[in-house]
């Protein structure tokens, strides 16, 4: 399963501000390779604990994107996803949301998961960024800001 956007639509729909692109993915093209990543940063997010009951939760920060024209893989923020779907007048994207984009493509990058054609952004922060160990996965929340709709292959 694979879900499926305009990358032409969002590079429109950020007005000009080029440099906050989603960064390609170059991942085997296997099925198994697109789940491993979209399971992955379901586990990568910013971290919130409940102050009444003490509960953590993850948001989950970036998405694994297929480009609707081409096939290629992208990885994008949920505010990209919130600009594509129309949502400009209340979605600012901007340096702190590219910063997470970046830190997290480098992570995949780092764990072996994909490479980029570009140089990525040398990001000296976390960016509030947390990671989840799949053995804790049961005891975190995980949350997303924006539901991608399903579409098959």
């Amino acid at each position: 399963m694979t879900h499926k956007i305009s990358i032409t639509e969002l590079k429109e729909s950020l007005n000009g501000q080029d440099e906050y692109m989603p960064y390609k993915l170059n991942i085997n093209s296997s099925v198994d390779a697109f789940l491993k990543i979209r399971e992955t940063l379901t586990r990568v997010g910013r971290l919130q604990t409940n102050s009444k009951n003490g509960k953590e939760s993850l948001w989950q920060v970036c998405h694994i994107v297929q480009d609707e024209a081409t096939g290629a893989c992208y990885l994008v923020h949920f505010k990209h996803l919130y600009l594509l779907s129309g949502m400009d007048d209340k979605t600012e994207f901007n340096q702190q949301d590219f910063a997470q984009l970046t830190y997290i493509a480098s992570l995949l990058e780092k764990w072996g998961l994909s490479t980029y054609d570009e140089q990525l952004v040398d990001v000296n922060t976390r960016c509030n960024i947390s990671i989840i160990p799949f053995s804790r996965k049961k005891e975190v929340l995980l949350r997303k800001k924006f539901y991608i709709r399903k579409d098959t292959v």
